[in-house]
């Protein structure tokens, strides 16, 4: 049916190929799953790349034919220490990938959906991250000097440790849903205490959960009103991840951080349920 032959073990050997330390045959193999529409048919959905030295690979969505544009080839995708440095990933769907410790650069993520990443320790220092969805995802003790993040959605992101120093920041909205000004002290998401933890979910979550990223120029903190019937079960769900992570925590500060976040989350949910009495 125009395909090629033994195809599963051709994806295979390729995608090893992609997983190459050489940067030359990991390009190449990028190049041979772009000729056979393998970049755009799901083959990547979670494939284990991790440590791939993918440096100046063209893997941006804005290549795909319109059927399979949101990138759907790299979700939940193991990029965990992988060099993908100065790479093209616009558009990309990056969402839940592993990307802890990747070398992202210079890299070109505009526009791209990296909700809920793990993007902890990554570099990503003069990283195009225009317009970047960012929502929940883990930036913590990221280099983000230099990155370009105007218009970047970090709602619920974690930001803890990361490294902003000279960050472009117009027009982005931060971990509480607010609007980056030049009178903001980032030392509240990068080092903040419980108490700043516990200030940040609650409107977060909401304003994450509702959907409502359309209207955030409207209100710092969206109403209540126009919330889906299933919120509070997302947000009880938000909130178990948040008690899990305070079970693997590995320090003080962040067992207070964590439980923190609990904390806001419940009590949003807790407003919720008062609303509809």
């Amino acid at each position: 049916m125009g395909g090629y032959p033994d195809d599963a073990q051709e994806k295979a050997r390729v995608i090893n190929d992609m997983r190459s330390q050489d940067n030359a045959t990991a390009l190449r193999a990028v190049e041979i799953m772009r000729e056979r529409g393998w970049l755009t048919d799901g083959t990547l959905k979670g494939a284990d790349l991790q440590g791939a030295n993918l440096e100046g690979a063209a893997l941006e969505a804005i290549d795909m034919p319109d059927e399979v544009r949101d990138g759907r080839h790299l979700l939940a995708v193991d990029l965990t220490g992988t060099n993908l440095r100065d790479a093209h990933l616009a558009r990309a769907n990056l969402q839940r990938a592993f990307m802890r410790e990747a070398d992202l650069a210079g890299a070109d993520l505009r526009a791209a959906d990296l909700q809920r990443a793990d993007l902890r320790g990554a570099d990503l220092r003069g990283a195009i991250l225009q317009k970047a969805d960012l929502q929940i995802a883990n930036l913590a003790e990221a280099y983000l000097e230099g990155a370009f993040m105007e218009g970047a959605f970090l709602a619920g992101a974690n930001l803890r440790r990361a490294i902003l120093r000279h960050a472009h920041l117009d027009g982005a909205f931060l971990p509480d849903g607010t609007l980056w000004t030049l009178t903001v002290d980032l030392m509240r998401f990068t080092h903040p205490t419980s108490q700043d933890a516990k200030k940040l979910a609650r409107p977060l979550a909401v304003s994450k959960l509702a959907g409502e990223r359309g209207t955030h120029n409207q209100a710092a903190t969206p109403t209540v009103a126009p919330l889906p019937a299933d919120i509070i079960a997302q947000l009880d769900q938000l909130a178990d991840e948040a008690r899990a992570n305070i079970a693997s925590a590995q320090s003080d500060d962040l067992v207070a951080y964590w439980r923190g976040v609990t904390y806001g989350l419940e009590m949003a949910a807790a407003e919720l349920r008062s609303s509809k009495r």
